[in-house]
């Protein structure tokens, strides 16, 4: 029996059931994608869907690209997963340990250890887990004093850190909000519930309700 008529004869019962039927061009596209990815040479009856074309032909980038256009977070950390180097599986990682995805980030840290990479960033800490964002606990700490309307340099002094780093600590910030300004952080973070009365001593941020009477929006 060919894989098609085997794929075939596994669906039939759920098209005869009358459920929504997967065709049978995309499963054989997906079947291609991980003979491929397993480091194998598919040799599918159809062309493979725009995604998997691209990933197979190498361009990682371009199948990052085409999944995020359509909102798929998840696909697209895994399309950089298989790149030829160790930056693209770095944010590969990031993105899947943020989206709780631990089986494929821990696959992506063995890529990294192949690569040679000394500094394989660990899985986040239960800590990080439940938060909802998926921030750290310092990361927290940052964007309650940016809800205070405090500027990166007196954040840097509150918590007796570098300027450097609670820059760092703001991208990372605006990368798990998907936001660009510091007055996008904040709503975006009382939206989610992320914003309560800061227990830093010398803090008021101000928040009633969950909105910040005042925020920066200088990074300086």
């Amino acid at each position: 029996m060919s894989v098609l008529a085997s794929i075939r004869s596994q669906l039939a019962p759920v098209h005869r059931e009358g459920l929504p039927f997967i065709g049978i061009f995309a499963v054989v596209t997906l079947l291609a994608f991980w003979v491929w990815a397993a480091g194998g040479s598919p040799a599918p009856a159809v062309d493979p869907a725009p995604p998997y074309a691209l990933s197979i032909e190498g361009d990682w980038r371009g199948a990052e690209r085409w999944w995020n256009e359509r909102g798929c977070r998840y696909e697209a950390a895994i399309a950089l997963l298989f790149a030829p180097g160790p930056e693209p599986v770095h944010e590969a990682v990031a993105a899947l340990d943020q989206l709780g995805a631990r089986p494929a980030a821990d696959f992506g840290r063995r890529r990294l250890r192949e690569f040679g990479v000394r500094r394989v960033p660990r899985g986040p800490r239960p800590s990080t887990s439940r938060n909802r964002a998926g921030l750290t606990r310092r990361e927290q700490d940052v964007l309650l004093l940016v809800a205070g309307g405090l500027s990166n340099p007196e954040i840097a002094v509150r918590l007796f850190l570098s300027p450097k780093t609670v820059e760092r600590h703001v991208s990372g910030i605006f990368r798990k909000l998907d936001v660009s300004s510091r007055v996008e952080a904040v709503a975006v973070a009382s939206e989610r519930g992320l914003l309560r009365r800061p227990s830093i001593e010398g803090v008021n941020s101000q928040i009633e309700g969950g909105t910040p009477k005042s925020t920066r929006v200088s990074g300086s």
